[in-house]
């Protein structure tokens, strides 16, 4: 990483399902692809168990009703 990217994927820590994105100088980011739909935690670099926010979106959200 070089000093001065804001936004760093952490290719060892993601995969088909989860994408974690490192902050610079203020948490992590993981980004969860689910059969229900996408969620998103928000994990400072102190914290390794709970997320400090989350979000989520249903397919329903995500998708045309007409697709379903």
């Amino acid at each position: 990483m070089q000093e001065d990217e804001m936004f760093t994927i952490d290719k060892s820590a993601s995969d088909d399902q989860h994408l974690c994105v490192d902050v610079a100088g203020r948490g992590t980011v993981i980004i969860h692809a689910t059969d229900e739909g996408i969620v998103v935690d928000i994990y400072p670099f102190h914290v390794d168990a709970e997320s400090v926010a989350s979000c989520w979106a249903g397919m329903c959200d995500l998708i045309e009703p007409e697709i379903l």
